[in-house]
């Protein structure tokens, strides 16, 4: 069944909002007795909404970065339970779930093989792309 999406939107723009009660909310700013480099907040609502984060300025290689650390909740259009947690650091953000979609292994040797080889494939040229950069940007300077 096919939907048009400009009366989906006109349908939900029809739809009454109603506000939702905060059932449990707490907040650390940061500066506050105790969170002088830090934060944490969280809270839950009446429709199952909940989310939760605390932080931390950390001195990593010489470079100040906020790690944090934290979880949300909600029920899903199938009415699951989606639970995510999830980390940001200097390396990105890691989010774990049962509900996000996992990495198919690849059945036969040959297409894997074949995965592997295109993927050095790109990391050899990638490398090479930026050695050829940078030799340039030097020469310019050893010129200037």
């Amino acid at each position: 069944m096919l939907v048009d999406p400009v009366e989906a939107a006109r349908n939900r723009a029809l739809v009454e909002v109603q506000p939702v009660a905060i059932l449990r909310s707490t907040l650390n700013a940061p500066g506050s007795a105790g969170f002088e480099r830090a934060f944490g907040y969280s809270f839950e609502a009446e429709n199952g909404i909940a989310q939760e984060a605390e932080g931390e300025m950390k001195n990593i290689d010489g470079t100040e970065v906020m790690v944090m650390r934290g979880s949300y909740r909600y029920t899903g259009d199938d009415g699951e339970t989606v639970e995510v947690e999830w980390t940001a650091d200097e390396n990105g953000f890691h989010p774990t779930s049962s509900k996000l979609p996992k990495n198919v292994e690849i059945p036969y040797a040959e297409q894997r093989e074949a995965v592997e080889a295109q993927l050095r494939f790109c990391c050899l040229h990638f490398l090479l792309f930026n050695i050829s950069i940078n030799q340039k940007e030097n020469l310019k300077q050893v010129r200037s």
